[in-house]
């Protein structure tokens, strides 16, 4: 575990979410983790990874990483963890419960959405979401997340949101 990143499939302290973009060409790769701690209190940290020479599933390398604790700017966190509208995401189906398999490209991107709770676990996987949007209503759903998760805490000088 490159990052020392607690596993989720056994819950969080109170809830836990993880979302990663992942060019399969490109870099950076992006990561959200978004938690709210046991007395109730929210964050949000935004990683950039930049891989290695090297890359590959069994052993990755990640040749540098930058990281930012970030916050709503323009709305209080109420508001920014409303227009996430996280319980939607625990029933939100993954691609290939809603995609045939053969649905591919030659290069794109990923997101992969981990949450957990102190009780559930839930992973999400969408390839290159923008190409279905218009096709499939949860493919929209992923995109404007990933908007909402985005665009509530940028500023002018974060690099790669």
């Amino acid at each position: 575990n490159l990052l020392s990143l607690k596993a989720l499939e056994n819950g969080a302290d109170s809830f836990e979410l993880r979302f990663w973009k992942v060019g399969s060409l490109f870099d950076p790769i992006i990561l959200y983790i978004l938690k709210k701690s046991p007395n109730k209190n929210w964050s949000n940290l935004h990683f950039q990874l930049y891989r290695g020479t090297s890359w590959n599933s069994e052993e990755p390398e990640i040749d540098s990483l930058a990281v930012q604790k970030v916050w709503p700017r323009m709305i209080n966190w109420d508001e920014y963890i409303k227009s996430l509208n996280l319980d939607s995401l625990w029933v939100t189906p993954s691609q290939r419960e809603v995609i045939d398999e053969s649905f591919g490209a030659v290069d794109g991107y990923s997101y992969f959405i981990e949450l957990a709770s102190s009780s559930k676990y839930r992973f999400l996987n969408y390839y290159v979401p923008d190409r279905l949007q218009n096709v499939e209503l949860n493919h929209r759903r992923i995109i404007d997340f990933q908007n909402n998760l985005r665009d509530g805490i940028l500023y002018n000088g974060i690099i790669n949101p």
